[in-house]
């Protein structure tokens, strides 16, 4: 299995106070690109906001600690 490598600095999460490491699969990295794919779709005046919530375990290894996404959740019909 192939993943990815997603790193995110306290600047990006000032109440994380620390930078943080996220792994993801190619499998739920392609599930978020198709979840939130028409937020990003050119030519579009008002493109609709799409999301999903990402469920994730800590990896707690003594030298590379890490978020490890576990889940990736699909908005239901009506959801914010």
């Amino acid at each position: 299995m192939t993943s990815r490598r997603i790193s995110r600095t306290a600047a990006d999460f000032p109440e994380a106070g620390c930078s943080m490491n996220i792994r993801i699969s190619e499998k739920h990295w392609r599930e978020v690109e198709h979840l939130t794919s028409l937020s990003f779709v050119g030519g579009l005046e008002f493109a609709p906001e799409t999301g999903c919530i990402l469920l994730v375990a800590e990896n707690d290894h003594a030298f590379r600690p890490c978020l490890l996404v576990a889940e990736v959740l699909e908005p239901e019909t009506g959801s914010f």
